[in-house]
């Protein structure tokens, strides 16, 4: 019939003596069944009882959970716990839950890379993406910062060769609105200037 647990319990008379027994047997096929399933997602579950001595599955050869710190406590004090472990098969997620009556626990075990890689995968991409809006707020910056820098360059420009003798030199007009409206007034006065000079020629 498969794996089975036998629980048992006295039946006691008026004067507390034993007169039988009541027992159940308990088909462990569901809990096979979802611990097989859990192994599908690479994870190792075991069912320990109060000792911290596995249940099931047995233990493997060379392998005694209460060499985990984690069943080690709660072996001491039952209670829910969650740590990572260093085993000789490497380093590992640990979990390890009470069930009740009877007094037993559950221990489950995932590789920590694996538990982790989810976490890992998200701080990956956060810092692509990070990395990819600060260069576009930079290719950005660079480029207004061109469209401001450009039309003051060019007036600068046309200064240094109206101080030079050049009348009449005029800026394109162009950038932001009031760079637009300080070339047009330079263009003006560059004309003024054209125009009195010719006057007192």
């Amino acid at each position: 019939i498969g794996h089975v647990a036998v629980l048992a319990r006295p039946v006691l008379d008026e004067s507390g003596g034993e007169i039988g027994v009541v027992e159940a047997l308990l088909s462990w096929e569901p809990i096979v069944q979802e611990f097989r399933d859990e192994a599908r997602r690479e994870v190792k579950v075991t069912l320990l009882d109060r000792q911290g001595e596995a249940l099931f599955p047995e233990a493997e050869a060379g392998r005694d959970r209460r060499s985990l710190s984690l069943v080690r406590d709660f072996v001491r004090f039952p209670a829910r716990l969650t740590r990572s472990e260093s085993t000789a098969r490497g380093a590992v997620l640990a979990s390890i839950s009470p069930v009740g009556q009877p007094d037993w626990g559950v221990l489950v075990e995932c590789d920590r890379d694996l538990a982790f890689a989810s976490v890992t995968e998200m701080i990956r991409d956060t810092l692509l993406w990070s990395a990819a809006a600060l260069a576009g707020a930079l290719l950005l910056g660079v480029t207004f910062a061109r469209r401001l820098s450009d039309p003051i360059a060019r007036l600068a420009e046309t200064t240094r060769a109206i101080s030079e003798g050049q009348y009449g030199s005029t800026v394109e007009v162009g950038g932001t609105a009031e760079i637009a409206d300080l070339s047009e007034s330079f263009n003006r006065m560059s004309a003024s200037i054209e125009v009195a000079f010719e006057q007192i020629r």
